[in-house]
């Protein structure tokens, strides 16, 4: 059995890789996830468990918690991220992967190894799934960007030449100015040259040339 069962209703403070401090009542876990519920804020977190750096128990400050499963399978332990990601497909969330601030909107594809994410501020990106941090759900009923999600329909920039696998996607993306990572840094926006082997080659708007380590993107988008 996962050591994470016997958490299962206690309250914990945890580290996500990236510096990032969450706490929250376990409510549920499978093998590949955790989901905690942050009662001070309404938010449902699946965490993958690759980033969860510690936890610790922490003193419950509401005197329990009255939650509502939301992708969470009635039987505790049998979650898997993948089953996760596949039913979140079309609902408004918040996903966390790089930066300083999580990326808003919905999923509209889950594929081997990423997702299509359509998002009202970069339109369609492409995330690889080994490198979400979280998943959140708000409980607050809250519409992003003061809209609900039928207003929260982008231009699907990636979709029609969506690939199978991360890495064939980016292949696809020569001769297109991309923005890798949402442009945390002037090297991640450019015009790829070349994306036939293990390095994106690009070039920026100063017009100088970069190379980025495939396996090091966590998500672009045109």
């Amino acid at each position: 059995m996962s050591k994470l069962a016997q958490y299962v209703g206690a309250v914990i403070s945890l580290e996500v890789a990236g510096g990032r401090y969450l706490k929250g009542e376990v409510i549920d876990f499978g093998p590949d996830i955790m989901v905690i519920f942050d009662s001070v804020n309404r938010y449902y977190y699946y965490l993958p468990l690759a980033h969860v750096k510690y936890f610790r128990l922490s003193p419950r400050e509401d005197g329990g918690t009255d939650y509502r499963e939301k992708l969470a399978d009635n039987a505790t332990g049998s979650l898997s991220l993948y089953d996760v990601l596949d039913k979140a497909k079309d609902i408004l969330l918040e996903l966390f992967v790089t930066g300083n601030h999580p990326v808003y909107g919905y999923i509209s594809d889950v594929l081997s190894n990423y997702v299509l994410f359509n998002s009202p501020v970069y339109k369609t990106m492409a995330i690889n799934i080994d490198h979400i941090k979280w998943l959140a759900l708000t409980e607050k009923h809250q519409t992003f960007y003061s809209k609900g999600r039928p207003d929260l329909n982008v231009e699907h920039t990636l979709t029609a030449v969506a690939a199978s696998t991360f890495e064939q996607q980016l292949h696809k993306m020569t001769g297109r100015i991309v923005v890798f990572d949402m442009g945390t840094e002037p090297n991640k926006i450019g015009l790829v040259i070349d994306s036939s082997g293990d390095f994106i080659e690009l070039i920026n708007a100063n017009e100088e040339t970069h190379l980025l380590k495939t396996n090091h993107i966590k998500m672009f988008h045109i």
